[in-house]
């Protein structure tokens, strides 16, 4: 990604969809091979060099583990509990379905996960 995202708007997308398409060749080698993917778990915002993609992205992720039958996994131990601006990082993905599971800890004090009612 390039910063600031708002200025490299083509540039990032273009990328995206190259991450994007190589992540669907991924899962679809791995079927061919009948090893499927467990799981997707992602970062709102890295831990490595504060690095984040733009809704598009993580919308079109979602698309993508919905479509495979893979669990969409958010890790929200560094950008939960409010410290995005929202209570959770993710909600600023504005996703049409919401994680399948949602992790939790660290400023929260507690750590834990929370899951659509078809995970429970």
């Amino acid at each position: 990604m390039k910063y600031p995202l708002a200025d490299n708007a083509n540039a990032n997308k273009d990328e995206e969809d190259r991450c994007l398409m190589t992540f669907n060749n991924i899962i679809n080698e791995r079927k061919n091979l009948k090893k499927e993917v467990a799981a997707i778990i992602i970062e709102p915002i890295s831990a490595m060099n504060n690095q984040m993609a733009t809704p598009y992205f993580y919308k079109k992720l979602r698309k993508i583990a919905k479509e495979h039958g893979i669990p969409f996994v958010v890790d929200e131990t560094k950008t939960g509990v409010g410290s995005t601006g929202k209570w959770w990082g993710h909600e600023h993905w504005y996703l049409k379905d919401a994680p399948d599971i949602v992790t939790f800890g660290g400023k929260a004090g507690i750590s834990g996960f929370y899951t659509t009612i078809e995970y429970r």
